[in-house]
């Protein structure tokens, strides 16, 4: 089986279907489990190695190295025996100071590569260690199971490890590497797209500008008619046009020679507010000049835009925030000669982070004794996704821009100022549960991470806890005020999913991660790659120094939680990296697979706490072969608890299960059990006979979540069948 998964993964290169792959990946993941039993010496005690070379290499290490060093090792007792590790606890008597440095050996005690030592400080105060040593899955062939004969523990008066006394104890503790999606890395092929495939390998030796195919789309002119994160786009607003010098306006004062003010000018279309806006920007007249002030003002009321005809891409995107999570309208300063441009995150999502998981929680706190329903509190933090990687990437648009539009001077970006904090209105969905006190930590930035939580029953907890799991979320909008006048308060999104791209934003790599290393998949989901896109500033296709996006497609490539891609880097030519001195911004473009509820499970596992939450549970019918035998066309099973309502009081009574044929398992429905309970249920059967004949039993009551059914319970609820 592991072979064919290796199979797979290597052909997936060239594109196989992608739900083979997949397979492979719930595969992956199945195999990941280790085994806590696999040599068969879980809580067995290890026997000292006694042969004569052993028992006179021990005597002269006490002689050489025992002095006022005195003690022993009693036992050494297997915790854990995994196929991938091997947890040991280490007795002891006498020893009070130094250090316990184990290793597993071959059979003359030479230290197996592949495996770290591990090194324990002594502490007086304690009689054993516990000791985890960790096979590398690059020192060892894939799926190759072989054995490790000892294990030596040398006790030693300093940290070094040098020398010491040695014990040695016999192990034959068997090993394996197992395929995982940890351990396995996917080869990905990068197809160009569009102009991607005109490329050239290498840039002139005369060090002239290449002729580079051009995007031809306007990446504008296929969004704008999409759902947009922000304010509604209005659809009848014309397409920009390119800026236009305006004619000369020439003034002369008295004797003095003309002076000429020019005059640039540029319609802007923003596509989260309703009208057009003409911008005029007067240039600096060519005579001296004193020096400007240059304090800032705080932001104008009208902003300008980086949409219209501007990024150029062969992927229509299906939103903004595919690009970046920095709003594509900027606000200029009041005062032109500051430089500063202002910008504002596209929406608030929970914050993820790789090594703590999401910044989520469920407290279900402690039960109440007095027999009402305990309080869960629920918690999060919210994230712009605006990092340093984002501003720069907005900086980078800006000085495209500012070529395009000599006449401005926008070099500093920096958060939109605010004159209060903000305020978050979570949507319907609370309001709808009665949920109307969200305790808000505001921050004092719009870049700031934003806290917030609110307190709810047992019941109402449940039923959030279902609509996170199906994606369906917690919406609202924060509201910003602006520093100054005249610039109206801003309404951003706020969205609390967990399965959502938008709460793990893009992916993120810099030139040299992408050619050095392997990416890997730090979500606890399986993600579907699309694309790769590179960005490079260069001349579009009006001839104007422009953002310009390459993309190569990925083709669904099926990635599990925790593997690893190597991509084909030949396939995008290298002075992209750097290309006219700026950084490529390259990222990849994915979609998350939710159908893994395995995966979903896991993850509410880590945002749950306390020991009061009901445990959701399956009963599950197992029906035994007896259709066939005993002529039966179908059967219904009818179901009731009061195990169905999260708060246990109301009896819920489920959509009865229809079974056509026997040799099959059925789930009747999820009940809520509380700590400490055993499930209880009613049930009844109705069967039809293939001559027609119904037959109803009375309600049987069962207290365990797999219920069997077959001839013997046939004849028991039906004597006829007898």
């Amino acid at each position: 089986m592991n072979q064919f998964i290796y199979r797979c993964m290597r052909t997936r290169f060239f594109h196989l279907p992608k739900l083979s792959c997949l397979a492979v990946g719930i595969l992956l993941v199945t195999a990941a489990f280790p085994q806590n039993n696999y040599s068969g010496l879980l809580n067995k005690d290890l026997t000292p190695d006694m042969n004569g070379g052993q028992l006179i290499g021990s005597v002269l290490d006490r002689l050489l190295y025992g002095a006022g060093f005195s003690g022993s090792i009693t036992t050494v007792k297997v915790l854990d025996d995994a196929d991938v590790s091997l947890t040991v606890s280490i007795n002891y008597v006498g020893y009070t100071e130094g250090y316990m440095l184990v290793s597993l050996t071959d059979g003359s005690m030479n230290a197996l590569p592949g495996f770290q030592p591990q090194k324990i400080p002594i502490d007086r105060n304690n009689k054993a260690v516990e000791v985890k040593l960790q096979l590398d899955w690059n020192a060892f062939p894939r799926d190759k199971p072989f054995t490790v004969p000892k294990l030596v523990v040398l006790v030693s008066k300093d940290d070094k490890g040098a020398h010491g006394i040695r014990t040695s104890f016999r192990l034959d503790k068997k090993f394996n590497n197992p395929l995982t999606a940890e351990n396995t890395v996917i080869p990905a092929a990068l197809i160009p797209i569009g102009s991607a495939a005109s490329l050239p390998a290498t840039l002139p030796a005369s060090g002239g500008a290449p002729q580079l195919t051009l995007p031809q789309r306007n990446v504008y002119e296929v969004i704008k008619n999409k759902q947009m994160y922000l304010l509604k786009v209005d659809t009848q607003v014309a397409k920009p046009k390119p800026i236009a010098a305006q004619p000369a306006v020439i003034k002369t004062t008295g004797t003095s020679q003309p002076m000429v003010h020019m005059v640039a000018s540029r319609k802007l279309v923003n596509p989260d507010m309703k009208a057009v806006s003409v911008l005029h920007f007067p240039l600096q007249p060519a005579s001296p000049a004193p020096v400007p002030n240059k304090d800032p003002q705080g932001p104008q009321d009208q902003p300008l835009s980086f949409w219209g005809d501007f990024i150029y891409s062969d992927v229509d995107f299906e939103s903004q925030d595919k690009i970046t999570s920095v709003s594509l309208n900027i606000y200029p300063d009041k005062n032109r000669s500051s430089g500063i441009f202002y910008y504002l995150p596209i929406a608030y999502d929970i914050k993820y982070d790789a090594s703590k998981g999401f910044y989520f929680n469920m407290d279900y706190g402690t039960a109440r004794t007095d027999g009402s329903d305990s309080k869960v509190r629920m918690s999060g933090t919210l994230a712009s996704g605006i990092s340093l990687y984002e501003v720069q990437f907005i900086k980078n648009l800006m000085d495209a821009y500012n070529v395009q539009n000599p006449g401005l001077n926008l070099q500093k970006p920096l958060p939109l100022p605010i004159s209060e904090p903000p305020v978050i209105t979570l949507g319907d969905e609370l309001k709808s549960f009665g949920i109307t006190d969200v305790h808000i930590n505001n921050a004092s930035s719009i870049t700031d991470p934003v806290e917030f939580s609110w307190t709810t029953d047992g019941t109402t907890a449940a039923e959030l806890e279902n609509l996170l799991k199906a994606n369906s979320g917690i919406v609202g909008k924060m509201q910003i005020k602006p520093q100054g006048s005249g610039l109206a308060v801003q309404e951003i999104p706020v969205r609390i999913r967990l399965i959502d791209e938008h709460t793990f934003g893009r992916f993120n790599m810099t030139p040299s991660d992408f050619r050095s290393g392997n990416w890997r998949n730090e979500t606890p989901f399986p993600l579907q790659l699309k694309y790769l896109h590179c960005m490079i500033i260069d001349k579009n296709r009006d001839g104007k120094e422009g953002p310009i996006i390459y993309s190569w497609n990925l083709g669904d490539l099926t990635i599990p939680s925790k593997g690893q891609v190597k991509f084909n880097t030949a396939a995008i030519p290298q002075w992209l990296d750097n290309y006219k001195g700026k950084q490529a911004r390259l990222w990849l473009d994915y979609n998350l697979i939710d159908s893994c509820s395995a995966c979903n499970e896991a993850v509410f596992k880590t945002i749950l706490s306390s020991v009061t939450r009901p445990q959701l549970s399956d009963i599950v019918f197992r029906i035994i072969p007896f259709f066939e035998d005993q002529k039966i066309s179908y059967m219904d099973i009818e179901m009731r608890s009061i195990q169905g309502d999260p708060a246990g009081k109301t009896l819920t009574t489920f959509t009865p299960v229809h079974i056509t044929r026997d040799s099959a398992d059925y789930s009747a429905g999820k009940i809520y059990l509380p700590p400490g309970t055993d499930p209880a249920f009613d049930y009844r059967v109705t069967v039809v006979t293939k001559e027609g004949a119904e037959m109803k039993s009375d309600w049987i009551t069962r207290n365990s979540l797999s219920v069997p059914f077959g001839s013997f319970q046939l004849k028991e609820l039906f004597p006829s069948f007898k």
